[in-house]
């Protein structure tokens, strides 16, 4: 017997951490890859070590006070297997930039004896895994299986002492019964978790949340009667398109299609995001495409897509919103109606979609009466005109001709606009 209760100890020590364990550490040695890079060219970047997402933007922002084109920051680190895992990644802080905080990482105002707390977040392809409910239902269930099993094990003494001392009689069944109610209690304790374990490990291993990240919306400058097509300025657009492909290179393999047509072709604009008289090719990041409410978006490219639905707020102008990421390429498309493949469907974030695959609706038709803030300069005047049935919710498949003000952005009328993220020259590789 005093085998058995040693055995019994033993996994009292070690069965409820094995069964309950916390996710482990994504990075060996507690340190990560800190970059601090450009939007306009991510594969220039800085590289410090740190231990935290938080210190990671902390660095970043000392490295901007020398380098102001540093606007953004990205954590990852290798995995046991050597394989890449992004821990974090934002927009660095400052007057005129957003800050994307670290998730809250809840602090318990009464803690668990041996719950050593809760572990980071992770974002990894538009996706926040959060393991908060997992970690303080397993912390707690294993605070009770070691309370317990404490108990059982004075019961056990108590019985044992009492049969040492007694002289006989009824004594010595009294301590027989206790020691025997106790060691059963302490089995059936320690072999509950190892069998559910054994019948299946996710009734005791419980699995994280996976939650759709929604990052914040960029801010995108409009001006002007946006998607317009014609005029001399629009002449000037397209003499730098033709000196961008004479003196450029493009580093996108298959180019960058319209997104408004299933051929890559289509009418543009470059003059309402553009500032400078000599329209350099080089400096151009923003284009319109003129279309029509409701028609399909296509991909310029191929890449993991993403979306954003539309606030309303003064950092908030784009409205609905489709990010499409090729890794080394990022674009913005803004102005979108819904987030519908052509098949109706929403296309899961995070998933890769091929160059001319339908993502989105075109949108930016403002219903009539609707009053957008005063810094929507375009939706001014007027222009929120449009009659019907307002859309409410861009990732279903809705029957509506308008759009609130927040979700069609500040946009004069329907067409694409789309903000370019990227090693290469925007015109050198459109089509």
């Amino acid at each position: 017997m005093k085998h058995l209760l040693f055995i019994f100890t033993l996994a009292l020590l070690t069965l409820p951490g094995a069964v309950f364990a916390d996710v482990a550490d994504q990075c060996p040695g507690g340190e990560a890859e800190c970059y601090c890079f450009s939007s306009d060219d991510p594969t220039s970047s800085k590289d410090f070590m740190a231990t935290s997402a938080n210190q990671c933007e902390q660095i970043c922002l000392t490295e901007a006070d020398n380098d102001f084109m540093l606007n953004r920051y990205q954590v990852v680190c290798n995995d046991e297997e050597g394989a890449v895992v992004p821990i974090a990644n934002g927009t660095i802080g400052g007057e005129a930039s957003l800050f994307d905080p670290d998730p809250v990482v809840p602090n318990l105002s009464i803690q668990i004896p041996g719950f050593a707390g809760f572990t980071q977040p992770r974002s990894d392809q538009g996706t926040l895994t959060v393991n908060f409910i997992a970690e303080y239902i397993g912390a707690v269930y294993t605070f009770l299986i070691r309370v317990g099993a404490l108990i059982a094990i004075v019961l056990l003494m108590v019985g044992g002492f009492q049969w040492m001392t007694s002289r006989g009689g009824p004594a010595i069944g009294q301590a027989k019964q206790r020691i025997s109610t106790a060691f059963l209690g302490l089995t059936l304790l320690l072999a509950a978790a190892a069998v559910l374990t054994i019948i299946d490990p996710s009734t005791v291993n419980f699995k994280p949340l996976s939650l759709v990240e929604i990052d914040p919306l960029l801010f995108q400058s409009t001006a002007g009667e946006e998607g317009a097509t014609g005029g001399a300025d629009n002449e000037r657009c397209s003499q730098a398109e033709r000196n961008a492909k004479k003196d450029g290179e493009c580093d996108l393999p298959d180019g960058f299609a319209s997104p408004i047509t299933s051929n890559g072709s289509g009418d543009w604009s470059c003059n309402y995001h553009f500032r400078e008289d000599d329209y350099d090719w080089q400096h151009i990041k923003a284009l319109d495409y003129s279309a029509t409410f409701g028609d399909p978006i296509y991909a310029p490219f191929a890449g993991n897509i993403s979306y954003s639905t539309g606030t309303g707020g003064v950092k908030d102008r784009c409205g609905n919103q489709i990010v499409l990421n090729s890794g080394s390429e990022q674009i913005t498309i803004c102005h979108v109606k819904n987030f519908l493949n052509e098949r109706g469907e929403l296309t899961p974030v995070g998933t890769r979609v091929e160059q001319g695959a339908v993502i989105g609706h075109i949108g930016g038709a403002c219903c009539n009466g609707m009053a957008p803030p005063t810094d929507y300069n375009w939706s001014q005047g007027g222009k929120c005109n449009k009659g019907g049935t307002p859309c409410t919710n861009p990732f279903t498949n809705e029957s509506c001709q308008c759009q609130p003000y927040e979700q069609s952005g500040n946009t004069s009328g329907p067409h694409v606009h789309v903000t370019y993220y990227g090693n290469s020259d925007l015109l050198t590789c459109h089509k």
